[in-house]
């Protein structure tokens, strides 16, 4: 059966935090105003994903100020990965890669030919930048969320670009993170109260995403077993996770929005989750 995803007739309403002169997202960080390049990729794939002719015309404008942020010096030690900031000097932190990919996949999965052809080829071609700018840094797979984050934009960006190369060391990263994994019983950063949530929506990508039946079953198997580890945890009065963790920083344990309990009961009603 094939599903026709139907653009919307009106234009998505823009985040306050829109700067219109940079055609990003903004942050203020004390007395600075900073434009985060993750920020700009997520609002380009809801604006496609929108799809009127100036939800299109907005997005192309919003890629350009993205591509800006990417290093293209093919002798750079970081060639083809983000700036975090817009207003870095150089990349800072060597995930912003991952985290772009995450909404260029999709992006490009679901709607690519809403974009002109212009914009698809620059976005394809900043697309395998970044994969070889991942594979470059090559993450330990002890380095949980950014690992299944590496074999699941891999794995996804090989399909979408019919790159056997790509598939090949996806494929391989996921079982070899699967393998430490079983060998562990848990993931590295076990029962992370920030850090689970960014390797389950890896694997919800991979599982939605994914052709190969047998990358299917295996990120279906994954996100089961950190299912499992999480529910264990959950404290039942606050519903927060319980100690210990493999990371977490303090305000998560002092929440503003949803519990973590939350966040796995709308997750087993989406049924990304087994109940």
């Amino acid at each position: 059966m094939v599903v026709t995803l139907l653009a919307a007739t009106m234009a998505l309403p823009l985040p306050d935090d829109f700067n219109p002169k940079m055609n990003t997202r903004q942050q203020v960080r004390g007395e600075q105003t900073l434009q985060q390049s993750r920020e700009a990729a997520s609002l380009t794939k809801n604006l496609v994903a929108n799809g009127t002719q100036e939800d299109i015309a907005l997005a192309v404008k919003v890629l350009d100020a993205l591509f800006s942020c990417q290093d293209t010096d093919p002798e750079s030690r970081i060639y083809g990965n983000y700036l975090w900031y817009y207003e870095d000097e150089g990349v800072r932190d060597p995930n912003g890669a991952a985290f772009c990919l995450a909404s260029h996949l999709p992006m490009m999965l679901d709607h690519e030919e809403r974009l002109p052809k212009e914009a698809r080829g620059k976005m394809r071609e900043s697309i395998r930048l970044a994969l070889a700018a991942v594979a470059n840094i090559d993450v330990t797979q002890m380095y949980t969320n950014i690992a299944v984050k590496d074999f699941s934009n891999t794995i996804l960006g090989g399909q979408l670009l019919k790159d056997p190369a790509l598939l090949e060391r996806g494929n391989r990263k996921l079982v070899e993170w699967m393998q430490l994994t079983d060998a562990n019983g848990i993931p590295v950063d076990y029962n992370s109260p920030t850090y689970y949530r960014v390797s389950l929506r890896a694997r919800f990508q991979l599982v939605h995403y994914a052709t190969d039946p047998a990358v299917k079953t295996r990120a279906h198997t994954a996100i089961a077993q950190m299912d499992l580890t999480k529910a264990l945890h959950v404290h039942p009065a606050t519903g927060l996770m319980s100690g210990p963790h493999g990371r977490a920083q303090r305000p998560v344990f002092t929440p503003s929005g949803p519990t973590n309990r939350r966040h796995i009961a709308n997750w087993i009603e989406e049924g990304k989750l087994p109940g």
